[in-house]
């Protein structure tokens, strides 16, 4: 990988290290420069999450994708920096309940002896990396989080809203390679049941505002959590990737 193209293509201009501080930012401009998006899906094009395949779409075409892509993209350029990080398995609620059927793709970074949750890939900013063990808050988007166990051995990371504390994703610490997503992956990509077939999504958060296209629905949602809304001509949809998200096709 080259990792100084890698750096440009997320925006990030600080110095590199194996560091808390280092990682937190680099998580934080990549979901902020990288959107999360299913292009690629709603067009029929089969997902193509290898190394190589990952760096060249969102590196040099500079596109997104969504979990599978934009995490195995982040873990090679965190393992190339000299992070000690490995991929791992979460399931989405309401229907997580680890019966085979894990269906998004995190990562875990590993320094000091402390595990953190790293996930550039769940259309969300969840702040900065969490502790596995720790059960302080971090706060992304104006939304508190933190991690629990959850059955066993098992985590899941939690939200809180207005009627407190919910789970939005159960993991596991074991270490998993790209070639064991390939299963969920293709359902995800084909199924008529997977949210991501429906409809066009692309969405990304820098920091002030998130921006989401749905279908033909563009809201931006301010940092103070006002949004605005509005709906896009079939005929201008490309012109709002471009515009809102960078991306040419």
């Amino acid at each position: 990988m080259n990792i100084k193209r890698f750096l440009e293509r997320i925006g990030y201009k600080g110095k590199v290290s194996i560091s808390y501080e280092c990682l937190s930012q680099l998580q934080e401009t990549f979901i902020g420069s990288v959107p999360f998006e299913n292009i690629d899906i709603i067009n029929k094009v089969a997902l193509d999450f290898s190394t190589s395949a990952v760096y060249e779409k969102i590196v040099e075409r500079k596109r997104g994708g969504v979990c599978f892509e934009n995490n195995s993209l982040f873990f090679w350029a965190l393992s190339e920096i000299g992070f000690d990080v490995r991929i791992i398995e979460a399931e989405m609620f309401p229907k997580a309940q680890f019966k085979g059927h894990f269906d998004h793709m995190a990562l875990i970074v590993t320094m000091d002896e402390v595990e953190y949750l790293v996930d550039v890939g769940n259309g969300k900013y969840f702040g900065q990396p969490m502790s596995i063990l720790s059960s302080a808050v971090t706060v992304g988007e104006g939304t508190n989080y933190k991690i629990s166990k959850y059955a066993d051995d098992d985590f899941v990371l939690c939200f809180e809203d207005n009627d407190g504390w919910k789970f939005r994703y159960a993991f596991r610490l074991a270490s998993k390679s790209l070639t064991d997503f390939k299963k969920v992956s293709t359902f995800i990509e084909t199924s008529p049941d997977s949210p991501f077939t429906q409809a066009l999504l692309s969405t990304v958060y820098n920091g002030s505002k998130r921006v989401t296209l749905s279908g033909n629905r563009l809201v931006i949602t301010e940092k103070s959590g006002i949004q605005k809304e509005k709906q896009v001509p079939e005929s201008e949809v490309k012109e709002t990737l471009f515009t809102q998200f960078g991306l040419s096709l």
